[in-house]
């Protein structure tokens, strides 16, 4: 015969399995999403210099701060400057001037492109073209905006205008590219190896736990088997 107090041993440790174990109910993947909003990704825009003519393609561009500004180059030597709203066709006092250098091309887009980022979204940032062969290309009108400001009077035309009333060559900065990189089309950018936060990744379940739990009923049975004996 099988005791009273056996029994009750035997069966106190089924809450057991199952607490440590608990049976899946046939789902065997779950996932844990991150708690809070994310900021969206940096924008990119490209910008085409001499594509269509004495002009960057587009003249006007809008971007946020973070975002980037790549400018395509195109025959056949072009470059990009920053200038000053009221001093056009002539490198910005700004120690952090924005200048690609000359970025020749004989036939279609060149070989290199030159790449900005906004680091004030509030901030106008006024460029021409520092070409003087045959004719001075700030002064024909190669000139464009990022950014514009919100005042009625310093508007892009406003800009080319001023530009198309300087005398002699637009004037070329000294020193090479500054303010962007310089780099081949299609160059991969090196991947973040920054560790992914804590509760930010999907886990999974194999379905271990459901597995468990059922060899820890089938021991425990045994056990009820062995003392029945």
């Amino acid at each position: 015969m099988i005791s009273t107090s056996r029994i009750v041993i035997a069966l106190s440790a089924l809450p057991l399995a199952f607490a440590n174990y608990p049976l899946m109910n046939g789902t065997t993947t779950s996932t844990v999403y991150p708690t809070g909003t994310s900021s969206p990704s940096p924008a990119t825009q490209t910008v085409s210099v001499g594509k269509d003519g004495l002009v960057f393609s587009p003249d006007t561009v809008h971007a946020k701060t973070g975002d980037e500004i790549v400018f395509e180059f195109y025959p056949k030597n072009h470059a990009v400057v920053q200038a000053d709203f009221n001093n056009p066709c002539n490198p910005s006092t700004d120690e952090k001037r924005i200048f690609s250098d000359f970025i020749p091309s004989a036939v279609g887009r060149a070989n290199k492109t030159f790449t900005i980022k906004i680091e004030d979204d509030k901030k106008a940032i006024w460029l021409y073209c520092p070409q003087n062969n045959p004719k001075p290309h700030c002064v024909q009108g190669m000139v464009m905006v990022i950014n514009p400001p919100q005042y009625a009077h310093n508007t892009l035309e406003a800009f080319r205008m001023k530009a198309a009333l300087v005398t002699g060559n637009a004037t070329v900065p000294l020193g090479g590219a500054s303010g962007g990189k310089v780099a081949s089309p299609g160059t991969p950018s090196t991947p973040s190896d920054a560790p992914i936060p804590s509760g930010s990744s999907p886990t999974e379940s194999t379905g271990a736990g459901a597995l468990l739990a059922a060899n820890g009923v089938l021991g425990t049975m045994a056990l009820l088997a062995g003392l029945a004996l």
